[in-house]
């Protein structure tokens, strides 16, 4: 009867937040969650900027739809917002399916999948407007983001048994979406071809890049917790922490390994756990530092003598204020869960700036998402150049990013007139070779996370290049 008498109150704070719903979800933190499997579908709650909460959101713009079963992992594209459950939901009057897409403004419902080629949903990655690919429980597949239909060809390897394994978080840097999969290690997915190449690295947990652009695969292994892969020639080089401190395994009962590297600083907090621990580590790549007591969730609760534990990926940093995020429940079970809090922590001090008590309800947290950021601006001076010159560009050094990281912005150019220049472009480098004189237009794009804007510079010879806005 307690259990169900929670699940009133809440439900009736749900309806009561509706006429209050922001009509934009943007400027905010979406928090994502697995819910009260088997009593109702994944949830999604939204904080906004100044600490208030909305419950429930996703249900509450789409009436008659709702996420599916135990989602883990979103992720902001652009104008959408994917979501991965691993089941498909139906009931209450609503359907949900393994994967939903939805305006990442409004929330509204744009498409979904309720059956997926290889099992349960894990992961999703979009790479452009039209194409992804998802992880699921049974390795890798494209998914056409056009008419959200998953592709039928399995890239993951198998192992020796010849079984394919669940995949799990990816990121596309470059020209290659990286991969996590069970036993296996890092697949590197060119995503032109989807030609697959296997970095082996049989612990693998999770996967990151850290503010200097470095690419880190995080492993359950204790003599080399984290392993530093080149995007390039797939080179690695161990990273052994002195002691035993590798991060927990995400695989038994797959969750978001909970893994997120600070804003600025060539550092990240993870901890030693899937969940259900107190304590979030720090290392620092740059000064070989650890820190086992960066930060600990405050203790017991007053009046129910339990203690605060961390759930789910409950580990993330706000890519807008560079604040570390950590989830927490009441250790126990029953009731205990019902309880949750948020804590927003100071990444140089490790100290809380802000406490959020969560309603009563069986959340279980899955992870946050950050749709607040914006379009990569690029700002190339005036060059002067003559017929015969070259000149260097390092796009990275004059692109602005808010919120983000500026080491995953992808670029591309297009030049109006060969005859006049020629421009090419090696990962963030762009060359200008003039070739005679005239009058071209280049067009530079800068894109992060599906969201991106163009500058054109002309460029007649002989006098400086200007910018076109």
């Amino acid at each position: 009867m307690k259990i169900f008498s929670i699940f009133l109150s809440a439900s009736a704070l749900f309806a009561a937040n509706a006429a209050e719903m922001p009509s934009n979800f943007r400027n905010g933190i979406i928090m994502l969650n697995e819910d009260w499997f088997g009593h109702a579908s994944s949830s999604m709650n939204f904080l906004t900027t100044d600490g208030a909460v909305y419950y429930n959101v996703y249900k509450e713009v789409n009436p008659t739809k709702c996420l599916g079963n135990t989602c883990q992992f979103g992720q902001v594209f652009g104008d959408r917002l994917f979501v991965m459950g691993k089941q498909s939901y139906d009931g209450d009057g609503r359907t949900g399916g393994r994967f939903t897409a939805m305006d990442a403004n409004t929330l509204e419902f744009k498409g979904e999948l309720s059956a997926l080629p290889g099992g349960d949903g894990r992961t999703v990655c979009a790479v452009s407007e039209h194409k992804g690919y998802i992880g699921t429980s049974k390795g890798l597949y494209t998914i056409d983001l056009d008419t959200y239909t998953a592709g039928t060809e399995q890239l993951a390897p198998a192992n020796a048994k010849g079984q394919v394994q669940q995949t799990g978080e990816m990121i596309r840097y470059g020209k290659y979406l990286f991969v996590c999969q069970q036993n296996i290690g890092v697949l590197a997915v060119d995503i032109a071809t989807d030609e697959v190449h296997t970095i082996e690295m049989p612990k693998i947990a999770s996967i990151v890049v850290t503010a200097d652009g470095s690419l880190y695969a995080a492993t359950s292994d204790a003599n080399a917790e984290f392993v530093r892969i080149d995007p390039l020639t797939f080179e690695t080089e161990n990273i052994d922490i002195e002691g035993s401190h590798a991060i927990g395994s995400p695989w038994s009962t797959w969750r978001k390994a909970p893994l997120a590297a600070d804003k600025e600083k060539n550092v990240v907090y993870y901890a030693a756990n899937g969940w259900a621990d107190k304590a979030v580590f720090s290392y620092n790549f740059d000064t070989k530092e650890f820190n086992a007591e960066f930060f600990t969730i405050p203790g017991k609760s007053t009046g129910l003598d339990a203690d605060r534990i961390r759930y789910g990926e409950g580990v993330s940093v706000d890519p807008s204020s560079g604040n570390l995020l950590v989830t927490a429940t009441e250790s126990g079970y029953g009731t205990h869960y019902s309880h949750n809090w948020v804590y927003f922590v100071d990444t140089n001090t490790g100290e809380v700036l802000k406490e959020i008590t969560l309603d009563e309800y069986y959340w279980f947290p899955a992870m946050m998402i950050y749709p607040d950021f914006d379009a990569p601006e690029v700002a190339i001076s005036d060059i002067e150049m003559s017929a015969g010159d070259e000149k260097i560009i390092d796009l990275a050094e004059v692109t602005s990013l808010r919120a983000g990281n500026k080491h995953l912005i992808n670029y591309s150019v297009d030049n109006s007139d060969k005859n006049v220049c020629m421009a090419t472009l090696s990962n963030n480098t762009l060359t200008v070779n003039t070739l005679g004189n005239g009058t071209s237009i280049l067009s530079v794009t800068a894109e992060y996370q599906g969201r991106a804007k163009t500058k054109k510079y002309k460029f007649p010879f002989h006098h400086k290049a200007e910018s076109m806005k």
